[in-house]
């Protein structure tokens, strides 16, 4: 069960399904209290390896205009579209079935805030987030990059980070 906590949709409930493991309530709180209060508003961002999409949905509801959501499994992709359309955000964001890894992002206009939470077992798209040039440039400038692991892992050189139990936020300003 996810209980949005901020925003327009404060209090809200979405039920993903068992396999889903949702961003918990009091990591995704921490994660946007580092942008900082008002930050968001009118922002877009991306919610890669979304799973629930329990991250973007918060931000939308907390004032982004705009949120891109990218999972590699059908079962998360059709649950954030559907979450989408229950909180009537359907024109809100955008929702793709794909691996991260092989998104064209140069391509794309940058987003101003990127949230990355890999399946934690899947250490190869942990090692891919980190990429030194890659997490320099993923976001626009002045924009946030904030990946979610499991506690305990070394953190690249240039990164913050900061534990919430067995979760581990890392965060590098553009």
């Amino acid at each position: 069960m996810i209980r949005l906590g901020r925003g327009a949709w404060k209090g809200r409930v979405l039920r993903p399904p068992r396999t889903i493991r949702p961003t918990s309530g009091r990591v995704r709180a921490a994660a946007l209290d580092l942008a900082g209060p008002g930050w968001l508003e009118g922002r877009t961002v991306w919610d890669l390896c979304c799973g629930s999409g329990a991250f973007g949905l918060e931000c939308l509801g907390s004032g982004a205009a705009f949120g891109l959501f990218v999972d590699s499994s059908r079962e998360c992709v059709e649950f954030v579209r559907s979450a989408l359309a229950t909180l009537g955000a359907g024109d809100m964001g955008e929702v793709l079935l794909r691996d991260v890894r092989r998104l064209g992002f140069d391509q794309a206009p940058k987003p101003d805030l990127v949230f990355i939470d890999p399946p934690y077992g899947d250490e190869s798209v942990i090692s891919w987030a980190f990429q030194r040039e890659w997490s320099k440039t993923i976001a626009a400038p002045g924009g946030l990059l904030i990946i979610e692991s499991r506690s305990g892992r070394r953190v690249p050189e240039g990164f913050s980070h900061r534990r919430h139990g067995d979760t581990m936020l890392c965060w590098r300003w553009m």
